[in-house]
């Protein structure tokens, strides 16, 4: 699924919307989209903890938020997917 998108990638980023087990609350599966906006949003940086700037790593791509039902289903959706 991913391979023709990062074929020198060293970094990824790919998002996982799912709550089906969540305990109380639900809202986990907004958690990439809240990750990029963060992200990209011009207030925050792309350096990490060891001063690598993300947003001039060739390597680093922000791949898509995976397809994925928010059932028990999930799980294995989201193995396969991440196998690809």
């Amino acid at each position: 699924m991913f391979q023709h998108l990062m074929p020198n990638s060293k970094i990824s980023l790919v998002g996982v919307p799912f709550d089906a087990k969540s305990s109380f609350l639900t809202g986990s599966s907004e958690g990439p989209h809240a990750i990029r906006q963060t992200l990209f949003s011009g207030v925050s940086n792309l350096y990490s903890e060891i001063g690598v700037d993300l947003d001039n790593v060739d390597g680093f791509r922000d791949l898509i938020d995976l397809k994925i039902d928010n059932s028990d289903d999930g799980y294995i959706q989201i193995e396969k997917e991440v196998a690809k």
